[in-house]
């Protein structure tokens, strides 16, 4: 709901809503994919990418990393006397919502002003994963199925301006959805130094003389759930460390914002190892002017893996560098 723009916690999450790390000194990113991923993906001069939601990923540790890490961050600042037990006992045990809370702008009610303040609208997460590292072999080895798989160098601008809140007004047709781009963080002592920053600004803000204690400590639990959300697409374990991934995030909403009438994108489901996972398709038209390269696997041992991959790019208006890794591995 709205909030008063005087309000310490309505000034907190305002902060951090304009301050969300977008990394963007990166020229290229690596999408690595199967056989089957790459003839889904590049195909009538577009690029067509899967964004996953977010539940229902490979990697079974997804967003567990980040709650040890935060309950012994917040028991390391009660020892070290930074925050005082009542806060501590407020905010020790939140649980992380599975839904997500994405600012966007409320329409205002005088004539000469197109937004009035932020509202906080509930949304899915779905997620589409790159890599920083050109020739990653733990990559190559995990989708290199039957020697064959594919490395598409894409520029990190890929997804750039998409669904961000465009419309200079609210028209029939707007698409109230955003999609964020962020680094992985896998050092455990960088992760512990943003979390204890976000606990210690929503103590900052419970210590304001304005409302009541439950208030504000209702605020500062609802404040470290909507950082939590956020980080935990950021924060992997350590030892995913060489897939050096960078991931894009997409936040639809589950029910149209208020005062609009919104098309949301649509969820679409498939088949992975026999359970229904939903996704969403976004497509990037004119998509030779993104791809810079393809890679094939360095498992591959057909020598004309190369041609029959540029005779299919030609035929879907594609005209870019193909090669296969050179990097020393054992072949079949």
């Amino acid at each position: 709901m709205p909030n008063n723009e005087n309000d310490a916690f309505c000034q907190l999450n305002a902060k951090y809503s304009s301050s969300i790390e977008e990394i963007k000194e990166y020229k290229y990113l690596w999408h690595y994919t199967s056989t089957d991923g790459f003839l889904g993906i590049v195909k009538d001069n577009s690029l067509h990418f899967w964004f996953t939601r977010s539940d229902c990923l490979n990697d079974v540790s997804e967003g567990k990393n980040i709650m040890d890490l935060y309950k012994k961050t917040c028991d390391g600042l009660l020892h070290d006397k930074k925050i005082k037990i009542d806060f501590y006992n407020y905010i020790k045990d939140v649980d992380m919502s599975s839904y997500q809370f994405i600012s966007y702008p409320l329409p205002s009610e005088e004539e000469h002003e197109h937004y009035s303040m932020l509202d906080y609208v509930e949304c899915n997460a779905y997620i589409c994963c790159f890599s920083k590292k050109e020739d990653s072999l733990d990559m190559w080895r995990y989708y290199s199925k039957s020697n064959g798989g594919y490395g598409l160098k894409t520029f990190s601008t890929l997804f750039e301006g998409i669904e961000e809140f465009e419309s200079s007004d609210y028209d029939e047709n707007a698409i109230f959805s955003k999609i964020h781009s962020y680094e992985v963080i896998y050092d455990d002592s960088k992760k512990k130094e943003m979390l204890e920053k976000i606990i210690q600004d929503a103590f900052s803000a419970y210590n304001q003389p304005s409302g009541t204690e439950t208030e504000k400590a209702e605020k500062a639990k609802q404040f470290v759930v909507r950082q939590l959300n956020t980080l935990q697409f950021q924060f992997k374990h350590e030892c995913y460390s060489s897939e050096e991934e960078y991931r894009f995030v997409y936040y639809v909403p589950i029910e149209p914002p208020k005062g609009v009438k919104n098309k949301l994108p649509e969820i679409k489901f498939r088949n992975q190892n026999g359970r229904l996972v939903p996704y969403i398709e976004v497509v990037i038209e004119s998509g030779d002017e993104n791809l810079h390269e393809v890679s094939i696997s360095p498992f591959e041992s057909d020598i004309t893996a190369v041609d029959t991959t540029r005779e299919y790019l030609l035929h879907n208006k594609f005209n870019c560098n193909v090669r296969i890794s050179q990097l020393p591995v054992r072949k079949n």
